[in-house]
């Protein structure tokens, strides 16, 4: 049941007594002399990247932080700040634990509601104050930031009638509470717990696992104790508070918790803080070592915390750059340290025809503040315009964010080599079966032009090629099929585009999923008419990709586009080889067309018209 205290007044002697006893086992090491510049870590918040390290005092002459180093275990810390609690924003949340249990005397019990109140009375405008009791039952009886009842009338009503002590299972449910309950602007927490030392309580939380948690919450437990004995359990609560970076409070009367609640209020006031911080925000669950290295006087100081605590990385990764390293490499810049940025396969860089190439190595380096992976490629870097962008690569913190962009640039590189038909044997055989078809359609529109000729007894120049773009919205596509006579049609605006074929013709070829409508006539023979569905854009070029592929050795697979807005139409080259003109001047940005505009590129002539 713990120590049982019937006196109303503790014996003078009786105490001094008890305190020879049991100053050997409560003796807290005082880590710094009086003369000692800097004392030992009092305590270490860890919310990654940022640590915040807490002593004492530290002489002015070591507080310069650019003087500063520290380390959490191997990983480097940089010093960017050294300061005083009451200089910041930073509040403290108090969570005060006041033990319950019969084994207190009344006296000592109202001297200890007492220090409660002074620590309430102490409270700045950002602090905040927990009180929890407990005994047989751990209770939160008061919280001053959404207080139920006024304290003054909460202490009366508690009273020191508990039969046993769950001590350990109070510190340990303070410890989730005060997890819980954090806040950005509650960045540090202490606990203050006035007791006799005694826990009863079977089965539940025991000092190891609640060590485990105060170490993992950062949490230091200040004990101001009610009794005096070198009780084991006594030892034990002594030795988690100093490891905790609490200490040990043993009044030599009642009357001085008073007196010790305020010295324990002193010390958490009057620390410096040496904020550091890491490179990134991982955190490991692990405990590590914080070390302060004051670089100039050659003094170090260390204590272990957990690394459990992290703020998000809401700012992704940016590919700041892409420029030529040689003749068939590229250094590409990052904003910040990524992962896995020296792996080749995980960069793609497509040109303008849409052709992906992948380098053969990458070499990544992050030095001085700059993170660049250097490509190299097994042929040189042809000029042109790429897109570059990422996989599987993100940046070094707990959320691994990706690159928030692809980068869009002109590389300066060797020319472009001669235009060819194909990369490959397979397509040169297409293009040489789709050469001879061009040849023998040639012959066979000849020969029909001739006897038409014949039968008539006249010449008759050929149409032109013609486009025929009507105005109308999406539909399913419809199979190919004569289009019906001008007279069947009803009215609609058009745009007409006639396309002037030098010798020798080329077959043209309209995709079903083509997205214009589009009448063709060959020159020289009989009408190749053809009808799809449209929306607002035409492509052309030789490849079979194109809305319109034309099989024209001096035209790019994608040459030009002509697009509609409203009731204006543009035209844009496809970053071809040969470029594309527009009235005999060659365009390197969108155009607006006009009526009669005519358009060149490859051996076509283009003149487009609209209603």
């Amino acid at each position: 049941m713990g120590l049982k205290k019937s006196g109303k007044y503790f014996g003078l002697t009786a105490w001094l007594m008890a305190m020879l006893l049991v100053l050997p086992c409560f003796a807290v090491p005082v880590s710094a002399e009086e003369n000692d510049p800097v004392s030992e870590i009092e305590q270490v918040y860890v919310n990654m990247p940022e640590i915040k390290v807490y002593f004492s005092h530290i002489d002015p002459a070591y507080a310069d932080k650019t003087k500063i180093t520290g380390f959490c275990g191997d990983r480097p810390l940089t010093c960017t700040d050294v300061s005083s609690p009451s200089d910041g924003e930073d509040g403290v949340d108090y969570y005060v634990l006041l033990d319950v249990s019969v084994s207190i005397s009344e006296e000592a019990f109202d001297n200890m509601k007492q220090s409660v109140s002074q620590i309430s009375d102490r409270l700045r405008s950002n602090d905040r104050m927990f009180l929890m009791t407990f005994g047989n039952q751990v209770k939160e009886v008061y919280r001053s930031d959404q207080p139920e009842k006024p304290l003054t009338e909460v202490l009366q009503s508690i009273h020191a009638n508990s039969g046993a002590t769950s001590l350990y299972a109070a510190l340990a449910k303070m410890a989730r509470q005060a997890d819980s309950n954090y806040k950005d602007n509650y960045a540090r927490r202490e606990c203050i717990l006035f007791t006799d030392g005694y826990d009863e309580a079977v089965g539940k939380e025991s000092m190891e696992e609640t060590m485990d948690l105060l170490l993992r919450y950062n949490i230091p437990v200040h004990t101001v104790s009610a009794v005096s004995t070198s009780d084991s359990a006594n030892q034990k609560l002594g030795e988690m508070s100093r490891r905790t970076g609490g200490s040990v409070k043993i009044p030599g009367s009642v009357e001085a918790f008073s007196k010790l609640t305020n010295e324990v209020l002193d010390e958490i006031s009057s620390t410096v803080v040496v904020t550091l911080r890491a490179e990134n925000n991982i955190a490991d669950f692990q405990e590590a070592m914080i070390t302060v290295r004051f670089a100039d006087k050659e003094l170090t100081r260390t204590k272990k915390a957990m690394i459990s605590r992290w703020q998000k990385d809401e700012t992704a990764p940016i590919i700041l750059s892409a420029e030529p390293d040689g003749t068939n490499r590229i250094r590409i810049a990052f904003s910040e340290n990524v992962k896995n940025a020296d792996k080749p396969e995980n960069f793609s860089m497509v040109d303008g025809s849409g052709k992906e190439y992948t380098a053969a190595k990458a070499a990544y380096e992050a030095k001085d503040g700059t993170y660049q992976t250097i490509l190299t490629f097994d042929a040189d870097v042809v000029r042109g315009d790429y897109t570059i962008s990422c996989k599987n690569i993100f940046d070094d913190s707990m959320e691994k964010n990706p690159p928030a962009n692809s980068l869009q640039v002109s590389l300066e590189g060797v020319d472009p080599p001669a235009e060819q038909n194909s990369n490959d044997n397979q397509m040169l055989w297409i293009v040489l079966i789709s050469l001879a078809g061009v040849v023998l359609l040639v012959i066979v529109v000849l020969l029909i032009l001739v006897i038409k000729v014949k039968k008539r007894g006249t010449h008759r120049e050929e149409t032109p090629e013609i486009f025929a773009v009507p105005q109308a919205p999406s539909a399913p596509s419809v199979p190919m099929a004569p289009a019906p006579p001008a007279a069947e049609q009803a009215p609609q605006e058009v745009v007409v585009a006639q396309m002037e074929k030098k010798a020798p013709k080329y077959v043209v070829n309209i995709k079903e999923t083509a997205t214009i409508f589009m009448r063709i006539q060959l020159s020289g023979g009989e009408s190749n008419v053809s009808e799809v569905e449209f929306e607002k854009k035409l492509v052309v070029g030789r490849s079979a990709d194109c809305d319109v592929c034309i099989e024209d050795k001096y035209l790019a697979r994608k040459q030009f586009m002509i697009e509609k807005e409203n009731d204006s139409y543009f035209l844009s080259d496809l970053h071809s080889t040969n470029g594309t003109s527009l009235n005999g001047v060659r365009i390197t940005s969108r155009q607006k067309l006009s009526r009669n505009d005519v358009i060149t590129a490859g051996s076509i002539r283009v003149t487009v018209s609209w209603n």
